[in-house]
């Protein structure tokens, strides 16, 4: 590992505290101005629309519970950073439990002394047929 390695992962340990802590302005901090993302769903987002649907998700009724990450893979080329994974998030929904099975990448701009996320792309992965 070196620094970069480890700030990155820092940064991502950054990104579960704010969703499972719904704290939008920790999530604000790290995100680049910059910033867009294709949701499971194929929708962009822009950073204002991304926080704007992190802020809303108390008022519907939307907790996360947790966010379990594997497979966890970190390139860096320059000041960019790659990251790779999968993610398990258990959120409820309305009281009801969701379980979001996600591929994630996260591309990394490093401004200053700071990794800033400035892409995301997560894709929701199919369940198992049933047997």
């Amino acid at each position: 590992m070196n620094l970069a390695t480890d700030q990155l992962q820092a940064a991502e340990r950054t990104w579960v505290r704010a969703l499972e802590t719904s704290n939008a302005d920790l999530l604000a901090d790290l995100i680049d101005d910059e910033f867009s993302f294709i949701g499971p769903d194929g929708q962009f987002e822009d950073r204002d629309a991304y926080l704007a649907g992190y802020r809303a998700l108390p008022s519907l009724g939307v907790a996360v519970e947790r966010i379990d990450m594997d497979d966890v893979k970190i390139r860096v080329v320059g000041d960019t950073g790659v990251v790779t994974g999968h993610v398990v998030a258990k959120v409820t929904m309305q009281g009801q439990p969701l379980v979001e099975d996600v591929r994630f990448t996260r591309i990394y701009k490093l401004r200053g002394d700071r990794w800033r996320m400035i892409a995301g792309q997560g894709t929701r992965l199919a369940p198992p047929p049933a047997s």
